[in-house]
């Protein structure tokens, strides 16, 4: 009776949104809104394809029983890309070419979405080509779609399964010769209009646990705050956490809503203070019909750092400042010692550092260079 009565409340629930969506059509702010939303974030997602996804969450979340009893790897999937093999790929574990396919020579980066996203959005892709373009490596996208489709609660169960199966592909990796000190973990959020949690970050640290820490680096895009460090902080092996890897690098993009605030890796980086809004963002406010766009922007803002920062040009240097962001905005702490956030840095250098970032970034093409940078870590 429980399970019926979900499955009418999911149905009802979705049903209404369309119903309302098609209702207010003609309205003037609702087109505003739509517009914003199909441009601030990916202009291959619109509004029509959120609400899909909302539909399809619901749909999962109703069949869970049937998505557990299903193999994990029809739920992951790997997509790869390098120089020579610049086609976005499937690959798999069971592939008796992976050598041939992925260059043995080269690191490897991962990138791992996050709940109600996919490795096929615009800003995954975005990323593979900004390292192909910077750094010669093989880069590996990681899709979990179908899983991360589902009710929160649920895809955060699946989390920990993810990583396990990621930490289960890198083995593979290295019985074909890969080293693990050459590969980095990329985690981030989600992309979805209605979401304000990530998960990405946190499947990094899950892989880097699975294989002891033994992994070179994770870079966590804004981790999740809610549930994780919010309220109440979880234990280190239940989220991000130093000993997830060699050297364990966090970005915090909006730690006043989504990510987290506390310094979960070796560097911590605080941009703009790390709070909402980040340039370019507007304060969200109650009133305000954008204001879970204007939440989310702050949020993804941590992608637009990473991707830009991957051109060896781009300068994000860091201060650390016992006096917080402001101390370091008065310029009190100009002669402490400071690092670069992103794939270039100095890894022996820890701590917790902030920066201040333009408040209009250049074009993603701008950013796009042939000229290859020289990574202190294990892309050097």
């Amino acid at each position: 009776d429980n399970l019926y009565l979900f499955c009418i409340n999911k149905v009802i629930i979705i049903a209404y949104q369309y119903w309302r969506l098609n209702r207010l059509r003609k309205n003037k702010s609702l087109k505003i809104l739509i517009q914003l939303l199909s441009q601030t974030f990916d202009p291959d997602y619109s509004i029509v394809n959120r609400l899909n996804h909302l539909l399809e969450a619901s749909l999962n979340t109703i069949l869970s029983v049937s998505l557990e009893s299903r193999p994990i790897e029809e739920d992951v999937t790997f997509w790869f890309a390098n120089r020579a093999y610049q086609k976005y790929s499937q690959i798999n574990l069971n592939d008796t070419d992976i050598s041939k396919k992925l260059d043995i020579k080269l690191p490897i980066a991962f990138i791992i979405h996050g709940w109600f996203d996919s490795a096929h959005r615009t800003w995954v892709k975005n990323m593979v080509t900004a390292f192909l373009e910077n750094i010669d490596t093989n880069v590996v996208a990681v899709d979990w779609n179908r899983l991360a489709l589902q009710e929160y609660t649920l895809a955060a169960e699946s989390t920990q399964m993810v990583g396990e199966y990621l930490g289960e592909f890198i083995k593979v990796l290295v019985q074909h010769g890969f080293k693990l000190d050459n590969i980095t973990l990329v985690g981030h959020s989600n992309y979805f209009t209605l979401s304000i949690f990530s998960m990405g970050s946190h499947i990094s640290g899950f892989a880097g646990a699975y294989l002891n820490g033994s992994v070179g680096q994770i870079f966590g895009l804004d981790p999740a705050g809610p549930m994780f460090t919010k309220l109440n902080v979880q234990p280190e092996n239940q989220r991000l956490d130093p000993t997830d890897a060699k050297f364990v690098q966090v970005i915090h993009t909006d730690k006043t809503f989504i990510g987290a605030q506390i310094p979960l890796g070796h560097q911590d980086f605080y941009p703009n203070d790390g709070s909402s809004p980040q340039p370019g963002c507007l304060l969200p406010v109650a009133q305000n019909a954008i204001h879970f766009n204007q939440i989310l922007c702050s949020h993804f803002k941590v992608v637009e750092y990473f991707i830009t920062s991957l051109n060896p040009k781009t300068d994000y240097t860091g201060v650390s400042c016992g006096l917080g962001y402001m101390g370091y905005s008065l310029g009190l702490c100009n002669n402490n010692i400071s690092a670069k956030f992103g794939v270039y840095t100095d890894m022996s250098v820890r701590g917790k550092f902030y920066f201040r970032t333009p408040r209009i970034l250049p074009s993603f093409d701008q950013y796009l260079s042939l000229s290859k940078g020289k990574p202190n870590g294990i892309f050097g």
